[in-house]
């Protein structure tokens, strides 16, 4: 008898029935709405709302600058063209073909990404914190069972109970009443730099994201305008 395979088979049956417990969407859907109210299926929408404003802004933002660059290079355009003697919209003399397809450089579309990416994380960063850290309290506030000590506070199972906070201090392991209160409490424990707290990473992944995500639609632009521009031509 081979005991390690019977082991194996053992935990391979207790690994299916685990995940045959597990319940599915719309079971942790009823599970919430029984329990908490159905109202608590839209817990933190409105928060998510408010993070759409940073693709709007990015979006924006990169296509403001991309027109105002790309009216810079057109109004160049003209002007050398007049300088040569050509029409505004016209073709040369000589049979030449017409103006061609303005686009921005790899480089540009490049550092436009990365700046319009980079706006729109800052402007939008305490907002993605408060709600990170909404979700980490509430999920250390239903974690942690509490037992009652001998002045009624609650403390851990086998912990030893906590004093009472004196006047002065505060209590860290409520919960947040919802966004702002989350940032009033961050800003009042360390000032504006604690609503950045962790930018660095955030922007390192996001805006190298950004950046090259641009580069890439721009240069697939560039290359459909040409063949656009080989077809009509």
């Amino acid at each position: 008898f081979n005991y390690g395979t019977a082991a194996q088979q053992q935990q391979v049956v207790v690994a299916q029935v685990q995940v045959q417990l597990q319940p599915n969407l719309w079971e942790m859907m009823h599970q919430i709405a029984k329990k908490e109210g159905v109202l608590q299926l839209w817990h933190g929408t409105w928060s998510s709302l408010l993070l759409v404003s940073n693709p709007a802004i990015q979006y924006f933002l990169y296509e403001q600058i991309r027109v105002w660059v790309l009216g810079i290079k057109n109004d160049r355009q003209l002007r050398r063209r007049r300088r040569l003697g050509r029409g505004v919209g016209g073709r040369e003399a000589d049979g030449g073909s017409g103006p061609s397809l303005l686009q921005l450089t790899a480089m540009e579309a490049f550092a436009f990404g990365a700046l319009s990416k980079t706006v729109a994380t800052v402007v939008t960063y305490p907002l993605q914190l408060a709600q990170v850290l909404i979700r980490l309290r509430n999920n250390e506030l239903k974690n942690n069972t509490a037992v009652p000590d001998r002045s009624g506070r609650m403390s851990k199972e086998g912990e030893q109970p906590q004093p009472r906070p004196s006047p002065g201090e505060t209590n860290d392991t409520k919960e947040y009443n919802g966004m702002v209160d989350c940032l009033y409490q961050q800003y009042t424990r360390g000032g504006y730099r604690s609503l950045f707290q962790g930018m660095n990473s955030k922007l390192l992944q996001t805006v190298l994201s950004a950046a090259f995500t641009f580069l890439t639609y721009e240069q697939t632009l560039a290359l459909v305008g040409k063949v656009i521009e080989s077809n009509s031509a």
